[in-house]
């Protein structure tokens, strides 16, 4: 029965553990050819795939010698007899590749019994914010990554349970500060040191939103003029950064800035325009259609009666044109990979509402797929560029 061979990991005793029965189930393979006769001879030994063939490319070959199968170094037992000599067989970096080996120097082959199938082998800590569910995602991912079916030979490990982290509704993926600070979490709580570089952080939040702050524009006719106005604002299917950060919403910070403008014919007819202030005080983030837990694409503005009366004295009628600088919402994302650091983070929510378990877990395998480079790039040590690599919107 053929053995299990972890050819992505370095020959080191703190790798070892379920399923790596020590250094020599570790990268290369481990024989030893022994000798019976007394006259010097030379051999190598050669791994023989028996099965799953990568069939790397010339150019890959040439980058990695990982790529490329090779036999051992050539050995002799310097004329002695019944003598032992331990060698070391380069693998494959693929892993499902099947393995028997062939000891041969001028006078003979022999064949060795020893049979191995390579594996890769990466171990992983659950990171979730108190109270978010987490699902069975994990172990979904764990499932697809290894998948013999589907040529997929990465055993994931998870390291010891759940590992909860303060709670925060948000992470504005362009907010480089926010970024750092739950890196900084995570880094408090990270276990498993140890295994770098064959670990990573599998992180759960809620929301992961990108953020954009715009001028927006709308305009009225005014004809009537009450003691005070409740303006409502359209946002033209943009929504606030509301209902996203309980402490920002409680000082209305999706509002930046803002002013009135009031076009109007004076009473010798000539145009004429007054400016109006607006603070945050005066709005109010508003909605069409409510989300499970928010949306906001629109807001009201209260226009006080002093300002009222100061147009209506002005003019009979006129234009009033709202200008303000407003925080939006971009985008939602499902998660990302942190470029650099061995961590991904996956949402749970989008849009105000619950994701379902399915996406969760497309999301979960697309970014861990980033992180142990199943996106190659032709660079370094990658194997090529694949011919729809990234090609216009095709991020999947």
């Amino acid at each position: 029965m053929a053995k299990e061979q972890y050819v992505n990991l370095e020959k080191l005793d703190k790798f070892s553990g379920k399923g790596v029965d020590g250094t020599k189930r570790m990268g290369d393979a481990e024989l030893k050819v022994k000798f019976s006769v007394g006259v010097t001879s030379t051999f190598r030994v050669n791994a023989v795939v028996q099965d799953a063939d990568p069939e790397y490319s010339e150019t890959e070959k040439a980058r990695n010698d990982k790529f490329d199968l090779s036999p051992s170094a050539e050995m002799s037992n310097d004329g002695e007899t019944e003598v032992t000599v331990k060698s070391t067989v380069p693998l494959l970096a693929a892993g499902g590749v099947k393995y028997t080996f062939q000891a041969m120097s001028d006078e003979k082959k022999v064949d060795a019994s020893l049979e191995l199938e390579a594996r890769r082998k990466l171990w992983y800590q659950l990171f979730a914010m108190k109270g978010v569910p987490v699902g069975h995602a994990p172990d979904d991912m764990e499932a697809e990554f290894w998948k013999p079916d589907n040529n997929h030979y990465i055993k994931m490990e998870k390291v010891g349970g759940r590992t909860n982290i303060p709670f925060f509704k948000t992470i504005d993926a362009i907010d480089r500060s926010q970024k750092a600070a739950l890196y900084r979490l995570m880094q408090s709580k990270y276990t498993l040191k140890g295994k770098d570089p064959y670990a990573f952080v599998v992180g759960f939040l809620e929301y992961v939103a990108k953020s954009k702050i715009e001028w927006h524009e709308y305009e009225i006719d005014l004809n009537t003029w009450p003691q005070g106005c409740l303006l409502t604002v359209p946002l033209d299917d943009e929504y606030l950064w509301y209902d996203l950060n309980d402490s920002e919403d409680d000082r209305n910070a999706w509002f930046k800035a803002g002013r009135l403008k009031f076009s109007y014919t004076d009473k010798d007819g000539n145009p004429a325009v007054a400016r109006y202030g607006i603070s945050r005080a005066d709005v109010t983030p508003d909605w069409q259609e409510q989300e499970a837990e928010g949306g906001r694409d629109k807001y009201k503005i209260w226009i006080s009666k002093e300002d009222m009366s100061d147009m209506a004295t002005r003019a009979s009628s006129g234009k009033l044109n709202v200008r303000a600088k407003l925080k939006l919402v971009k985008s939602f994302l499902g998660g990302f990979s942190a470029g650099g650091l061995n961590v991904t983070v996956n949402s749970t929510k989008s849009w105000w509402d619950k994701r379902g378990a399915e996406r969760i877990k497309k999301t979960l395998i697309h970014e861990v797929g980033h992180k142990i480079g199943m996106v190659a790039d032709g660079a370094g040590l990658a194997p090529d560029k694949p011919d729809d690599h990234y090609v216009g919107q095709g991020h999947k």
